[in-house]
Order: C-alpha cells, then sequence, then structure tokens
C-alpha cells in the first residue's frame, strides 16, 4: 500500500489544466493499464461487468484509443506550450527592437544637431541647450537662444556706450587758461586718467 503512494505523483495543476496523477516506471505496465482502462470506464460510464465482458481485442483497442488520445493531447500540450515561448521570444525581440530603434533616432537626432551646429558656426557646447524631440523643434530652439544672446549683447554693448558717453560728455573744469595751449594739455591730461 506504502508503495504504490510512492508510486504515484501529484502534480499541481497549471493554469488551464486539471490535476492529473504521474505514474512512475516501476510499476506493472498491465496493473497501469488496468487501472487506467477501470477509471476511463468509470468515466464513461461501464461498469466493472461490461469491463469483464469485454474481450482481448476490444480492451486492446480501446487501450490502443487512450493512449493514442493521451499521446495527441501531449503532443498538443507541448506545441501550445512551444508557441507560447516563441511569442514571448518574439515580444521581448519586438521590445529589443523598438529600443534599438529609440537609440537609432536619438543618434540620428544628435547626428542632425551637430550638422546643424556646424553649419550655423556654433560649438558643441551648444547641443546641451538643445531639448527638443526633433530637429526643427531644435532649429527653432538655436534660433531662440541666438535671438536672445544677440538682444543681450545689444544690451550690454547700449550700456557701455551710455556710460562711455557719460563720461566723456562730462565738461572739462573750467578753469581759466592763459592759452588755447594749457587748455589742450588739460584735456588730454583728463583723457588719460580714465
Amino acid at each position: 500500500m506504502e508503495e504504490e503512494k510512492q508510486a504515484q505523483e501529484v502534480e499541481t495543476p497549471k493554469e488551464g489544466q486539471t490535476q492529473e496523477t504521474a505514474v512512475q516506471d516501476d510499476k506493472n505496465p498491465l496493473d497501469v493499464l488496468r487501472e487506467t482502462v477501470a477509471q476511463s470506464a468509470k468515466e464513461l460510464g461501464l461498469s466493472e461487468d461490461e469491463i469483464a465482458l469485454m474481450t482481448t481485442k476490444e480492451l486492446q483497442s480501446y487501450v490502443d484509443k487512450a493512449i493514442t488520445q493521451a499521446i495527441k493531447t501531449r503532443e498538443e500540450r507541448l506545441k501550445k506550450k512551444q508557441e507560447e515561448e516563441k511569442l514571448m521570444q518574439e515580444k521581448k525581440y519586438e521590445e529589443l527592437l523598438r529600443m534599438k530603434d529609440e537609440e537609432l533616432k536619438k543618434l540620428q537626432l544628435e547626428r542632425e544637431t551637430l550638422d546643424l551646429l556646424t553649419e550655423k558656426g556654433k560649438s558643441k557646447e551648444w547641443m546641451s541647450l538643445l531639448t527638443a524631440s526633433d530637429i526643427e523643434g531644435r532649429k527653432k530652439q538655436l534660433e531662440t537662444v541666438e535671438s536672445l544672446i544677440e538682444a543681450e549683447v545689444k544690451r550690454r554693448v547700449e550700456a557701455l556706450e551710455k556710460s562711455s558717453f557719460k563720461a566723456e560728455s562730462k565738461p572739462v573744469e573750467t578753469q581759466k587758461f592763459q592759452n588755447a595751449e594749457e587748455a589742450l594739455n588739460a584735456i588730454f591730461a583728463q583723457a588719460q586718467q580714465k
């Protein structure tokens, strides 16, 4: 009795499968067939008396059908499992392809951006200022940055011009010079101090 329990192992059912009993090879094949036939007969509604009345050929035919069906079922399950694995591999492959495609697009965008910067006479350090996801957006960003820089340069130049003109527009201290030469010397001296 204990040997029969050890001879059978119960597999946990996987998703979409029913619980099945796996019979180990150390059991007598005729006993296994009889048990299988008896169990199958019960499932089909056959009684033990009907099984006893079956001829050897009928019993062998029934066993052959059961074995053929079991083999077909196993092959179908294996085929389905292989298809599922193949789909999983394809999905991983598709994900890998998508990632590679994104990398290529990013590299293409960087190359086009470098070409644009070279065309405009800018250094590659300008690339950090351009963050748009397409080349048209980066062209617009470059134009915006250039216009902002130009505006800031103009503002600073104007501020410098105003401060330098104010300094020049200071009137020379009025002193009474005895002649024009003294006045010119004083103007030059004041210009050198600046």
